[in-house]
């Protein structure tokens, strides 16, 4: 298997929509089509190894955020040093337009695209710089299928994935959003603990999630974190949680500011001086 030093060479491979075929379908071919890409979902979460320890401390931590603007997508890619304070040493945004609809659990297959670019362009512009884990705004194994965002966005390129939420994603009667905050409060009293959580399917497969802690700030507002590929679990909570100097991992924090403040000023460009 590549590995994630050498993965992001891969990009220049991957046919950003290969696996997507809704131009232009009818209502009976539509549903045929989400039936196909649910089982290429199944398909490729065998692929997935979420058994990674990362055995050195990450060095540079990519963030993910994609803002929707009509059938417009505006990503955002900002990577921190974590040896410098989480200084982000780049920032870049890039616009694609996307028919793909949304449809619940397959959201992967919308917004996948947006990331390879923005990958893409990152690996252009810095080369030589290494990602040691990316960060996405979505979930990982943490999905009603087990194969969220950040487990496609990593299975695609090779580099250690991590899927962070600020909403739960209901998979599984065990838990609801309502049930798992109020539990996560008591069993989260400080700032950067977490309270793990379990699902398990039919067929006896158990996925979890972290419910972690990243400000004293009332209401009490958890993120939510679930391994995408080429992580374990204890690696990707540790990583998130020496990233958070607010609610969000300042990767994912400083590319949704960097988004919106991009798309505001595509509407009402700033005045000339």
């Amino acid at each position: 298997m590549m590995s994630h030093s050498e993965s992001l060479y891969s990009l220049k491979n991957i046919n950003f929509f290969s696996e997507i075929h809704f131009s232009k379908m009818t209502a009976d071919h539509l549903a045929a089509e989400k039936e196909r890409l649910c089982a290429l979902q199944l398909e490729m979460r065998d692929q997935i190894n979420h058994s990674v320890s990362m055995d050195h401390p990450a060095r540079y931590v990519g963030g993910a955020d994609l803002t929707v603007e009509d059938d417009l997508y505006v990503g955002c890619f900002v990577v921190v040093d974590c040896e410098n304070d989480l200084k982000p040493i780049y920032e870049k945004c890039t616009e694609m337009k996307v028919d793909i609809p949304y449809i619940s659990g397959l959201l992967c297959f919308r917004e996948g695209p947006v990331i390879f670019r923005l990958l893409e362009e990152f690996q252009k512009d810095l080369p030589d710089i290494k990602l040691d884990a990316l960060l996405v705004d979505g979930s990982g194994e943490w999905h009603q299928r087990r194969f969220g965002l950040a487990c496609y966005v990593g299975l695609k390129t090779g580099i250690p994935t991590i899927g962070v939420s600020k909403t739960f994603l209901y998979v599984g009667s065990e838990h609801s959003g309502k049930g798992v905050q109020n539990d996560a409060q008591s069993a989260c009293p400080e700032v950067g603990d977490i309270m793990k959580i379990s699902h398990t399917f039919d067929d006896g497969y158990e996925i979890a999630c972290g419910v972690m802690r990243t400000t004293k700030s009332s209401p009490f507002k958890p993120i939510f974190v679930s391994t995408g590929h080429m992580i374990d679990f204890d690696s990707a909570v540790n990583i998130v949680r020496g990233l958070c100097h607010f609610r969000e991992p300042e990767p994912l924090r400083l590319a949704d500011r960097v988004s919106r403040e991009y798309v505001r000023n595509k509407k009402n460009p700033p005045k000339k001086k």
